[in-house]
């Protein structure tokens, strides 16, 4: 399942909405307004569509590493 890494313009009340959406929070930067360092799953960005407007962010898909076995 891809997951996404990003921030989200909202205020710290806004939490506890965004992680009844599957949002997974990262810090609070008041001078951002926002938070940040934070990640969702495919379901919870569709969650979080319809608040368009009401919230701001910018997400991007995370890269699965698999570690390479020494030779």
């Amino acid at each position: 399942m891809p997951m996404f890494s990003g921030w989200i313009h909202a205020s710290q009340e806004d939490g506890p909405l965004l992680e009844s959406l599957g949002v997974v929070l990262g810090f609070y930067d008041d001078q951002f307004e926002g938070f940040e360092d934070c990640s969702l799953g495919e379901k919870a960005l569709a969650n979080l569509h319809p608040f368009w407007g009401q919230f701001i962010w910018h997400f991007k898909p995370v890269e699965n590493l698999i570690p390479q076995s020494a030779a």
